[in-house]
């Protein structure tokens, strides 16, 4: 785990998802095998499952706080989730490892009104295959994995929203 978190850091560090991305297009359909479903608390020992969500349209991303775009992008995603309030979507930030306090101290000087959840182990992070961050999966109702993103997306771009509503609305 700590190798993992070492290359994700590197880069990061380097800058290779650097630089906020539109949505030119769309956000690409994801073409990979299906995805397991998680369990995971969130910061106030909650457990979120994500089986549970089915019928909702989910957006889980992967991020840390010591990733520069991850924090770019997270008011980003905060925006979307208050575009889509009152509709079936949930956002679901699994952070990558830290602790509850590392998180807490993050929160304090960006605050932010998202689910966050603990992946401390580093479990999911390594079922679903996340090998750079951030990275982001859109699961569509029926609960199978539309889209998927890797690197920093405007995610409250009206093509992206676009997206989640027609999602939403073929549910």
């Amino acid at each position: 785990m700590r190798q993992l978190l070492f290359a994700l850091l590197s880069l990061c560090a380097a800058g290779a998802f650097s630089g906020a991305a539109r949505a030119e297009g769309i956000v690409p359909e994801y073409q990979g095998p299906p995805l397991p479903p998680f369990a995971l608390q969130d910061l106030h020992g909650n457990t979120v499952d994500l089986a549970a969500l089915r019928g909702q349209v989910v957006l889980v991303n992967f991020w840390a706080t010591w990733c520069p775009p991850c924090v770019e992008e997270m008011p980003s995603l905060e925006r979307l989730q208050d575009r889509l309030e009152g509709r079936p979507f949930k956002l679901l930030a699994v952070n990558m490892g830290e602790t509850p306090k590392q998180i807490g101290d993050f929160l304090e000087h960006l605050p932010l009104d998202i689910t966050i959840l603990l992946d401390p182990d580093g479990i999911a992070l390594r079922k679903w295959k996340v090998f750079a961050v951030p990275s982001s999966y859109i699961i569509a109702p029926d609960g199978r994995v539309s889209h998927a993103y890797t690197g920093t997306l405007e995610w409250d771009d009206d093509e992206v929203v676009e997206l989640v509503e027609r999602l939403i609305a073929e549910g």
